[in-house]
């Protein structure tokens, strides 16, 4: 054994990719994906597979989505809240 803790026991927060943030914080602040990506110079599904991956590492679902509209999940709110907290310290 090295000491090095298990994946598992490592806050997910921690292993997260900031362009992830930076990509669920302009989906928010668009207001839905399409404005977003134009925003992020993105395409829509790259940015669309980018949150999906950060969803996929946190084991949680951050937003509802419909064909037509989105809506953060209570969990989504708090990563979207700690984002702009990371965001800020990265400026």
């Amino acid at each position: 054994m090295t000491g090095t803790p298990e994946r598992s026991d490592i806050d997910p927060f921690l292993i997260i990719d900031s362009r992830q943030l930076r990509h669920l914080i302009a989906v928010i602040d668009c207001q839905g994906f399409t404005a977003a990506a134009k925003k992020l110079n993105l395409t829509q599904p790259a940015l669309s597979r980018s949150i999906q991956m950060l969803e996929d590492r946190l084991g949680v679902r951050l937003i509802e989505r419909t064909s037509k509209t989105f809506s953060l999940t209570s969990f989504g709110a708090v990563v979207v809240n700690r984002a702009r907290m990371v965001q800020s310290e990265l400026v």
